[in-house]
């Protein structure tokens, strides 16, 4: 399938731009129409200087820049204003208009040829024929009615030292500048502000450096003007060299000052990353943090996954953060293929061939290399439709994946901590830590909650007559059931052997039960079978309600009464409240 197209700019911009243009190109058209001698004679005239000026034109303007990331900025304006105010006004007008259409068609090329993103056919004509167009139908206005280059050279002819007619030159260049900048600044600084930029980044990123730049060679392009009145090409040689050497210079010295302070904007961006995901040790935020912290640094990322490999070697988890919600099916989807195909992850729910439902770019794969020198997972990027991957994809996306590879390992170390190897449930240390924790919150808040103590009937005779491997499954189980019977702020722990605890936070007694019945229920219809005998689970429950208890170890003491009257009564998988049932 071919390279797709992409549009980085607003339609409003668009729209600016395009009817803007195309209003500039058709001026120009009724200008040649009207009157072409006018415009094109005097090219003929003086063929040499204007193509000296065409070619000094041209190379100025491949010294453009970019800056706000889309706007291309040369310091052009002096060869402009000199080749205006010496050869006319229709010379001057063809000049800027065949160096800045040429320089757009380079960078065209370089876009379509390139590791650069495609435009749509539209925004390309649009943005290749707005600045052109524009400066072209100024420099004509300007020459037309303000005449700048009869002035200049009359300033020249001048022999009265009274008259200044240094001076007075001088003012008609600055005022030309000036005349001709201004109008461009503003036409631009309004497509970009439609094109969702602040006016605070268009005046420090785009007015303030370009207005004085171009400032600072009006004394250049000045000379260059006074060497051509004077005929003198050898000097006019020199300047030309020397306009061209210092715009080179200039354009180094900015692209190594935006290179810096990207590569400053980045450092930021990945500290930032990184304090965020150490903050936690919830690994499904970690993947909501990372998510939206590469979302928010790039435009063109549809959705981020992140692939951890829990500790205690069951199947991968993904933790996917998306644009669009809906996209979420279709982005694991993509993810899973690659990981299976090209890193071969043994994700349990291996893809199929099917193409995901909707249209995705490129999948761009970090691997998650922890201290320990191993692959514990994976940071993977879905680019938009037609999107590609640059030098600034690569850079920042490796630095925020060697974040995300400690991060994943102090949770791997975490989880070793404080969750069941067997079961995949915490541990009894950590419910005990957490039980001290709502009971004090509780008290500020004047809630309660619930504990349920069960213990599975039966695990010492599976153990003997299957073997542990089958008191393990049978663990198991139970566990499982346990996660599909509880709500995701409940906390379910292996308390020790063949008991289990769960704490069910804001929930009084009446509702505790209900739960508890329904894992009973729950547990019941998870059978299996160990060679040709099947195997029912079942435990037995016992509820106490933190309203009952004045602090953690009184709670248990009053679940465990509950739990203990429940196998008195022989009655498996009953469920029993504190004080009662």
């Amino acid at each position: 399938m071919g390279q797709q197209s992409r549009n980085p700019f607003t339609r409003v911009h668009v729209a600016y731009v395009a009817l803007v243009g195309a209003a500039a190109l058709a001026v120009l058209a009724w200008a040649v129409v009207s009157d072409p001698r006018t415009l094109l004679q005097p090219i003929w005239r003086h063929p040499g200087a204007f193509a000296t000026f065409a070619v000094l034109a041209f190379l100025s303007r491949m010294m453009a820049f970019r800056v706000l990331g889309a706007v291309v900025f040369s310091l052009d304006t002096g060869v402009y204003v000199a080749s205006l105010v010496t050869l006319g006004t229709g010379p001057a007008t063809v000049v800027v208009f065949g160096a800045m259409l040429l320089r757009g068609l380079v960078e065209h090329l370089r876009r379509e040829l390139g590791r650069q993103e495609h435009w749509p056919p539209l925004v390309t004509v649009a943005k290749l024929f707005f600045g052109p167009s524009v400066t072209a139908v100024l420099t004509l206005a300007i020459g037309s009615f303000l005449g700048p280059d009869k002035h200049f050279a009359n300033y020249l002819r001048s022999t009265s030292p009274s008259e200044l007619p240094i001076w007075g030159s001088v003012a008609v260049f600055l005022a030309t500048t000036l005349a001709l900048i201004a109008p461009q600044f503003a036409i631009v600084t309004l497509s970009y502000r439609l094109n969702g930029y602040r006016w605070q980044a268009i005046f420090r990123e785009l007015i303030a450096p370009g207005f004085l730049g171009e400032l600072a060679f009006t004394p250049l392009g000045f000379a260059l003007a006074i060497a051509y009145r004077d005929q003198d090409l050898r000097t006019l040689g020199a300047l030309a060299i020397s306009y061209i050497t210092f715009n080179y210079i200039f354009r180094r010295m900015w692209t190594k000052s935006e290179a810096e302070a990207e590569r400053g904007r980045e450092l930021a961006l990945v500290e930032e990353v990184g304090r965020t995901v150490a903050s936690t040790m919830d690994v499904e935020e970690m993947g909501r943090r990372i998510g939206m912290a590469v979302m928010d640094a790039f435009g063109d990322v549809t959705g981020v996954v992140l692939t951890a490999f829990s500790s205690n070697g069951e199947k991968p988890l993904h933790y996917v953060r998306a644009r669009d919600r809906a996209m979420k099916p279709a982005l694991l989807q993509a993810t899973t293929r690659v990981l299976v195909q090209q890193w071969d992850c043994p994700c349990e729910d291996a893809p199929t061939d099917d193409p995901p439902p909707v249209e995705l770019g490129k999948v761009i794969v970090y691997p998650l290399i922890t201290p320990d020198g191993q692959k514990r997972g994976f940071l993977t990027v879905v680019l938009s439709q037609g999107a590609r991957a640059t030098r600034r994809h690569s850079r920042i996306l490796a630095s925020i994946s060697r974040q995300a590879a400690v991060a994943v390992y102090n949770w791997r170390l975490y989880s070793l901590a404080t969750v069941d190897g067997l079961t995949g449930l915490y541990v009894r240390r950590y419910l005990e830590a957490r039980l001290k924790e709502e009971f004090e919150r509780a008290s500020r808040a004047n809630t309660s909650f619930c504990l349920l103590l069960i213990d599975v009937d039966n695990l010492k005779i599976v153990n003997d007559l299957h073997g542990h491997g089958a008191g393990d499954q049978l663990l198991c189980a139970v566990a499982a059931a346990m996660r599909d019977s509880i709500r995701g702020m409940d906390v379910a722990a292996r308390w020790g052997g063949d008991e289990f605890a769960v704490m069910l936070p804001d929930m009084g007694i009446e509702a505790g039960l209900v739960v508890g019945r329904r894992l009973a229920e729950s547990v019941r219809a998870r059978s299996f079978v160990v060679g040709s005998t099947l195997i029912i689970p079942s435990v037995s429950i016992g509820v106490a309600w933190s309203g009952q208890a004045s602090d953690p170890s009184s709670l248990f003491v009053l679940a465990d009464q509950a739990l203990y009257a429940v196998k008195k009564s022989g009655s498996k998988g009953t469920v029993i409240a504190a004080g009662g049932g």
